[in-house]
């Protein structure tokens, strides 16, 4: 999965949404990983359910700039 490496690689689009996304009430915190997750890599956010919890924690690990 090809995810930006600091700020300088979001688009104007994908930050409005992580924005969206952020501001939003979540009652489970792993929604909100899944939903940045998929903003970022392009992907369904069902598809990124689909990890195993360790490579979750990675593609996290890597949006760490956020």
């Amino acid at each position: 999965m090809r995810l930006p490496k600091g700020w300088q690689d979001v688009t104007i689009d994908q930050f409005l949404k992580y924005n969206t996304i952020c501001s939003r009430k979540w009652e489970d915190p792993i929604d909100l990983e899944i939903n940045v997750l998929a903003t970022f890599s392009g992907k369904d956010p069902k598809e990124i359910e689909k990890l195993k919890t360790k490579e979750l924690m990675s593609y996290i690990k890597e949006l760490g700039f956020l």
